[in-house]
């Protein structure tokens, strides 16, 4: 039985090998190509390298070719690291690649500090030759110097130049209080915060706002919520500011905890769990625009809360979203609820209906003059909780696809707004006087005519 088992063995070795081809090469005919003439890497930060890609390069002819050489144009200069078909090198030789075949190449990065605080870009490129056909794709990054912070902030005031990057959490203790100016973008590594126990003022303007983002970028991980944690006001902080400023891609980006927080112009979006979170805060949001977050982008339990001319839409698509845009709650576990105004607003979103009260009282809410879109078991025209409220479907965006949340010309919301509240707050989210035509409109944006 051995004996039969050992003929068998070889009769199908000689099978195999019979199968297998034999490599014919010959100089390529010049149907050798990249998979792209491009391969791109998102923004880098200095001192850190980057994930390794991927290009491939296919023989498309009908013969097997040899390679003569795959490499980059600076060779052992360039900033790029590369691996051929298993050699770790700026320069290989000699590499067979059968008809239709096709050979893998890695490519990675480790930017060095430079002197520039906006992004520089990196390029080489990578260039095939076989015979009298060659074959190149161009590789391209951007490197960002940035400040890395993490632990207790020992700054009192942070300016435009280099961003700053939250490696891990940073805190601002209690008695301190951190100033960030004009034009500062902060990055935040993945699961990173910023706790505030003393006191913040992001001051920013409109041509140059504050930013607040994971750390990745580009046009898809750009849109990517959940890349980091949010920021926390601790029942601790005072006199928390936030004046021209952006959040997005955080998990829960704003979460107030007993402690007062003050709003002009803040947008946030693209957050996994929602956008704000107030538990017994006393929060004022002026000229807000929260949008497309996988939570209420707007929950308080107990607290107190001004809402006015704020855009509120959550048409969040990373996720199934079951919870509506705003919630507000007074039940026997959530501290003490004083009073909640919502004004000249706009509550809409994919869900039927996007505001929820929980036990909330009449003599406790007031909602007037708004936008809104209610379920069925609604009733604002006998319900005393509300004002003047619009229930339609659409309120007529100039283009809510693209985020642009302006009222067109034929929207519900042009000239729906009460004007004496308005009148405390006369210029829009951009700043466009919304008073001049004597009729404001409901939201944070102002239609000029």
């Amino acid at each position: 039985m051995r004996a039969a088992a050992i003929v068998i063995a070889i009769a199908l070795a000689h099978v195999f090998a019979a199968c297998e081809r034999d490599f014919s090469a010959r100089a390529s005919d010049g149907d050798l190509r990249f998979e792209s003439d491009t391969l791109s890497f998102d923004t880098i930060f200095t001192g850190e390298r980057t994930p390794t890609a991927r290009i491939k390069i296919y023989n498309r002819s009908d013969a097997d070719i040899t390679i003569d050489q795959i490499a980059l144009n600076q060779g052992d200069n360039s900033p790029f690291d590369i691996n051929i078909n298993g050699l770790d090198a700026a320069i290989a030789s000699d590499l067979r690649l059968r008809s239709g075949d096709s050979l893998h190449i890695f490519v990675s990065l480790l930017p060095h500090p430079t002197d520039d605080a906006q992004p520089f870009e990196i390029h080489d490129v990578l260039t095939a030759r076989s015979g009298n056909a060659t074959a190149s794709a161009t590789i391209v990054a951007y490197g960002q110097n940035v400040r890395r912070i993490t632990g207790t902030i020992a700054d009192n005031e942070w300016h435009e130049g280099l961003p700053f990057y939250i490696v891990d959490s940073a805190k601002i203790a209690v008695g301190q209080r951190l100033t960030i100016g004009e034009g500062v973008r902060l990055f935040f590594a993945d699961g990173a915060k910023l706790i505030v126990e003393g006191g913040l003022t992001a001051e920013g303007s409109l041509a140059k706002p504050i930013r607040f983002c994971g750390r990745r970028s580009g046009s898809f991980y750009g849109e990517v919520p959940g890349q980091w944690d949010g920021i926390k006001f601790a029942q601790t902080s005072e006199n928390n500011q936030l004046t021209n400023v952006e959040i997005g891609n955080a998990t829960l980006p704003i979460v107030v905890d007993s402690a007062a927080l003050e709003c002009m112009n803040l947008t946030i979006n693209n957050s996994s769990r929602g956008a704000i979170f107030g538990r017994g805060a006393d929060l004022r949001l002026n000229n807000a625009l929260l949008h497309d977050c996988g939570g209420p982008l707007l929950r308080l339990e107990g607290g107190n809360a001004q809402i006015l001319h704020a855009t509120i839409s959550n048409f969040f698509n990373w996720d199934l979203r079951r919870q509506p845009s705003v919630v507000v709650s007074a039940t026997e576990n959530d501290p003490p609820l004083g009073h909640v105004v919502i004004a000249n607003s706009v509550i809409i979103g994919n869900l039927s209906n996007e505001l929820q009260l929980d036990s909330v009282g009449r003599e406790a809410a007031l909602i007037t003059h708004c936008f809104l879109r209610l379920g069925s078991d609604w009733q604002p025209d006998t319900d005393t909780r509300f004002e003047t409220v619009i229930t339609e479907i659409n309120p007529k965006f100039e283009h809510l696809e693209a985020d642009k949340y302006t009222p067109a010309n034929n929207s519900p919301l042009v000239g729906a707004a009460d004007i004496n509240l308005a009148a405390t707050l006369p210029t829009d989210r951009v700043g466009n006087n919304r008073l001049a035509d004597g009729a404001p409109d409901i939201g944070a944006f102002e239609l000029v005519k």
